[in-house]
């Protein structure tokens, strides 16, 4: 990034780069991705989704 924060009434694309930000990211990757599906066992150690059919 250029260094420049982004206006928090703005949705757009931000680089994760602080410990909060990760903690976010994963909350929302968590309930999109898990709950919403009705999953459980997120990792947020894994960069990879395994649904088995």
């Amino acid at each position: 990034m250029n260094g420049v924060s982004p206006k928090p009434d703005i949705a757009g694309i931000v680089e994760v780069a602080t410990p909060e930000q990760w903690q976010a990211y994963h909350d929302i990757r968590r309930t999109v991705l898990f709950e919403a599906l009705g999953l459980t066992g997120y990792n947020a150690n894994l960069s990879v989704l395994l649904v088995s059919t």
